[in-house]
């Protein structure tokens, strides 16, 4: 279902993953319009990290519904991980766009 952007809003998702066996398996859950949305994801594992000397510009935030309305989503994603469990930074990209 496509998110009409009224105004800049932002996107906030719970996510856990498991990334093993060349898989990537994953529970997103969010809120849209003030109603919950759980999406999973089951996918091959693909993901390529790139270095800081290549930087790339990111989408804008006000584009972020859009994103996330897309049913290819998880072949967008492009961020770094800020995590204890994550031991590099660097930009990740995911799915075919990783190839």
């Amino acid at each position: 279902m496509p998110v009409q952007m009224t105004e800049a809003r932002a996107a906030r998702l719970t996510g856990g993953f498991d990334g093993g066996n060349g898989y990537v398996k994953a529970k997103l859950r969010g809120e849209v319009d003030g109603a919950e949305v759980i999406d999973q994801v089951d996918l091959p594992s693909v993901v390529s990290s790139e270095n800081r000397s290549m930087p790339k510009v990111p989408l804008e935030d006000s584009t972020a519904a859009e994103v996330l309305a897309d049913p290819d989503f998880y072949n967008r994603i492009e961020c770094s991980i800020q995590s204890p469990l994550v031991s590099r930074t660097d930009l990740k990209t995911f799915g075919r766009k990783a190839l």
